[in-house]
């Protein structure tokens, strides 16, 4: 009965879970994206993938290799082969009904040239992986904070647009009494009724645009697009300490990810040329073999078979003469490629540092016009209640009215989008500076 309960049971379950609202603040969006993040999950598999290659080039280049070998034949039919003498004459059998080997092969390379930079090729590599993981970890930290201030910065767009709306339905409402008690045309109250339909479908886009905000953010956050979120967040206003720029540069060159990988790169180049020019040398491998043989008939009990025992050791010394202009055209094209990484290293540097200075200064001017902004947003928050006053009292224009209300959605907006831009850049230089 109780398993009967549970089937019935079980599907509200799964959708009441499914149906869950996950609460999402900044820390929660962030954590929820170095979790379940796919992009920054694979490239965590790479960095492990690049550590099991780097065990394995070791073993390859400078563990022996044994390998351990048993056969066993068994004659159908045993050949023959015929002798004539003066005294008898026949066909005699060869070999044996059964044929038992065990072998045991030892390969160790004893010395080349190339079996220990190969080992830090691979391990090189795997540093690299391990900085392209620590560099997309923090890009994603950046990329959640922005997407996370996109959603608030669209849910605030979306209360100024009700807010916008709300207005004009009651500047609509207010126009159409004045209107019937003559104290307004027909072309005012037409006006007010222009303005609250304009604003309906702009409400509809904030709302468009907050869905589409929102579903970014599961995307990044690695939750499924059905899942339902809540971001109560508004965006807040802060100061932050002034950057100096040398400093900034300073900690871009120690920190940062990208140029680090590009230096690791470089001496993969370096070390591949090195590699190259070592097929010049001489290479010593050590082999050994152990074997034992055992051939008896069926006559003979398997606790009975007699084996012969056979081992040897052996040097092998490889020396390259001439394989025509290989070797030294390969060393050559790496070293081409040690030069051509060394400038990508330069340009990449310079990049970045380019925009270190952009982002800090725009934080600077950004930081500006917030202060302006928020002045211009009070401003024009008092300059609508003035014309709203001056129309009730028949003093001002519904002209006026509409003029002062767009003026203050659109100073609120622009500062708001102000407050998002300054601190994604905020997120985009601490991304820069410190991938740690």
């Amino acid at each position: 009965m109780k398993k009967i309960i549970m089937m019935i049971l079980l599907p509200f379950f799964v959708f009441a879970q499914g149906n869950e609202v996950i609460h999402l603040n900044l820390e929660k969006s962030i954590e929820l994206a170095l979790t379940n993040n796919h992009q920054l999950n694979q490239i965590k598999y790479d960095f492990k993938i690049a550590k099991e290659q780097a065990d394995e080039t070791f073993g390859n280049s400078v563990l022996p290799s044994i390998n351990a070998n048993v056969n066993y034949q068994r004659a159908i039919k045993q050949s023959e082969f015929y002798i004539e003498t003066p005294f008898f004459s026949g066909f005699f059998k060869q070999g044996k009904q059964n044929t038992l080997v065990g072998s045991v092969n030892l390969q160790q390379p004893l010395f080349t040239s190339a079996m220990f930079l190969a080992v830090q090729i691979a391990e090189l590599f795997a540093q690299m992986s391990e900085e392209n993981y620590f560099y997309s970890r923090s890009e994603l930290v950046a990329n959640t904070k922005e997407i996370y201030y996109n959603v608030i910065l669209a849910k605030e767009m979306l209360k100024v647009a009700n807010e916008s709306l709300k207005l004009a339905e009651e500047n609509m409402n207010s126009a159409e009494i004045m209107h019937e008690n003559g104290l307004i045309s027909d072309y005012d109250l037409l006006k007010a009724k222009v303005q609250y339909q304009t604003t309906l479908p702009y409400v509809s886009d904030m709302e468009n645009n907050v869905v589409l905000a929102e579903n970014g953010l599961k995307i990044i956050a690695g939750l499924e697009l059905s899942q339902k979120i809540s971001v109560e967040d508004k965006i807040v206003f802060s100061v932050f300490d002034k950057i100096n720029i040398n400093d900034a540069i300073a900690d871009l060159h120690e920190n940062n990810k990208a140029i680090n990988q590009l230096k690791i790169t470089t001496e993969l180049y370096e070390n591949r040329k090195a590699l190259e020019f070592s097929k010049h040398f001489p290479e010593l491998s050590l082999s050994g073999n152990y074997q034992t043989l055992a051939q008896e008939d069926d006559n003979i009990s398997f606790n009975n078979w007699t084996s012969i025992n056979s081992s040897s050791v052996s040097l092998n010394l490889s020396i390259p003469l001439f394989k025509g202009l290989t070797t030294i055209a390969r060393t050559e094209q790496a070293e081409l490629e040690v030069k051509k990484s060394k400038e990508n290293f330069l340009l990449v540097k310079k990049n970045l540092e380019n925009q270190v200075y952009s982002l800090v200064n725009s934080m600077d001017k950004n930081l500006k016009n917030i202060e302006s902004l928020k002045l211009a947003k009070d401003q024009s928050s008092e300059g609508l209640q003035i014309a709203q006053k001056r129309f009730a009292a028949g003093l001002g224009s519904q002209l006026e009215v509409i003029d002062a209300q767009l003026t203050y959605a659109d100073t609120k907006l622009k500062y708001l989008s102000a407050i998002r831009d300054y601190n994604v850049q905020k997120a985009k230089l601490d991304h820069l500076i410190n991938n740690n």
